[in-house]
């Protein structure tokens, strides 16, 4: 235990001594890998069947598109066309951000995206070592191996090609640190940037994720209020680029969902008018007696609460029908995925969806499962699967580590309490959501940072119980 804490107390000084350097060494690191990709990519004789010969990997089949659509917004540049540039493509701006690199470089290649990715992904490793300093500020392993998240092959490979991801984790990242900063700190202009920053990266690559992460801080900060932990002003601050974004700009997810809850509330307003007028009918038309008058009152009373009921009732029935509907979706655009997992699973009510609560926690939380990790991928093959199994266990690692950290000392958890509560939510979500074993590994991995962080120093706590109950020092 001490050399592992002498060890990392080396790394962690190093650092500090020399971080420019490290910071150039991160950025060689990752463009070096990056290359290393690329001409992989473009090999017409190395592991054919993992790319497309193009500079383009199976396992980011997303990037191939984005590229094409980068390529269509390159020729409206070119044309001086901005207006159309910028309504083009409206749910991806990453593909504006890749388009604006191949029209400054002057080439539409993949590899020129590095000048981002590279700097994407160092800024996530800062900003979660920082995160991890705050929070632990003697525990130098905890820092350590913290940062070790963003070395896992799968990450790390997938931040070099041209996807949402790396940007949205970045965003996480930064929101992790300037909300513990905000926690311990109080309010200031930095990590009020931070949070900014970090709200912009997550609703710009994933817009459709507002309404969640609107609920999620609004129910956090209702509690805290009410606790007395934080003021109006900050309140209003943090949330100020969620609201901005929420009424700004509707993503189609979003737009289906709306329209579907303000016909339903339609419908039920014109039951609940008509309902109301009925029962105010016969209750004037019995006011001379005193007994048809309590009758009258106890029904409407009873309609109006039968009414409440089936408000309540129909509008949890149409957001589960709506997660099935898009589950069906994606399933749809993903028919011939070779990772799909419970293809048949339908969600058409809020029994469905309470019913399938566990499996979806199961699928969100732990999938691929070890039948998974050696099997053959469609898209990476028997390493691609036996990589993913071993970041997996992993995984599992660290959630025995959060889990035990929450039974010993639940209360540390508070510094990140939102980006937890948003995290659950999400994960589960996309439990619930998508049908594809590799799609939600891949998506999950931004959310995964707030179980990674605590998980660690989890781990770090049993190891010490262990040594220390067989007297090892």
């Amino acid at each position: 235990m001490t050399s592992i804490r002498k060890i990392s107390k080396t790394f962690v000084n190093i650092i500090e001594q020399n971080p420019l350097r490290v910071i150039v060494l991160l950025l060689l690191f990752h463009m070096l890998i990056s290359v290393a990709f690329s001409l992989v990519a473009y090999s017409s004789s190395i592991a054919l069947h993992l790319h497309d010969g193009n500079g383009l990997w199976n396992f980011s089949r997303d990037s191939t598109l984005y590229h094409k659509e980068a390529q269509d917004l390159v020729q409206l540049i070119t044309e001086s066309d901005w207006l159309s540039w910028w309504e083009l493509y409206p749910y991806h701006y990453n593909v504006k951000l890749i388009s604006l690199v191949y029209w400054a470089t002057g080439y539409n290649l993949p590899i020129v995206f590095e000048l981002i990715n590279g700097p994407i992904w160092v800024i996530s490793i800062i900003a979660i070592y920082a995160s991890s300093k705050l929070l632990f500020p003697k525990n130098y392993a905890v820092h350590i191996f913290t940062v070790l998240f963003f070395f896992q092959p799968s990450l790390l490979a997938s931040s070099t090609q041209l996807l949402r991801d790396p940007i949205l984790i970045a965003g996480i990242c930064l929101l992790c640190y300037g909300w513990i900063d905000f926690f311990k700190n109080k309010i200031t202009w930095k990590n009020i940037l931070f949070m900014y920053f970090g709200f912009i990266f997550i609703l710009t690559m994933r817009s459709y994720l507002v309404d969640v992460i609107l609920a999620v801080f609004v129910l956090y900060f209702a509690w805290s209020l009410f606790r007395k932990r934080f003021n109006l002003i900050s309140v209003f601050l943090i949330l100020l680029p969620i609201i901005i974004i929420k009424f700004s700009y509707v993503h189609v997810y979003t737009a289906n969902i709306l329209t579907e809850v303000v016909h339903v509330k339609v419908e039920l307003l014109e039951l609940h008018t008509n309902t109301n007028t009925n029962t105010n009918t016969n209750t004037n038309t019995n006011t001379n007696t005193n007994t048809n008058t309590n009758t009258n009152t106890n029904t409407n009373t009873n309609t109006n609460t039968n009414t409440n009921t089936n408000t309540n009732t129909n509008f949890l029935n149409l957001l589960s029908a709506r997660i099935g509907k898009m589950r069906n979706g994606f399933s749809n655009v993903n028919l011939h995925a070779g990772s799909k997992i419970d293809a048949n699973l339908s969600i058409q009510n809020f029994y469905d969806g309470v019913k399938n609560f566990p499996r979806a926690v199961q699928i969100g939380f732990l999938s691929p499962f070890p039948s998974h990790w050696i099997e053959k991928g469609k898209e990476t093959g028997f390493m691609g699967r036996i990589i993913s199994g071993i970041e997996t266990a992993a995984w599992y690692v660290v959630i025995i580590g959060f889990v035990f950290l929450v039974l010993k000392n639940r209360l540390i958890l508070e510094p990140l309490a939102p980006l937890l509560m948003l995290s659950i939510a999400i994960i589960i979500l996309l439990g619930y959501v998508v049908p594809n074993v590799g799609a939600i590994y891949r998506m999950r991995q931004g959310f995964m940072i707030p179980f990674f962080i605590f998980g660690m120093y989890g781990v770090q706590m049993i190891r010490h119980s262990l040594l220390t109950k067989f007297g090892v020092r």
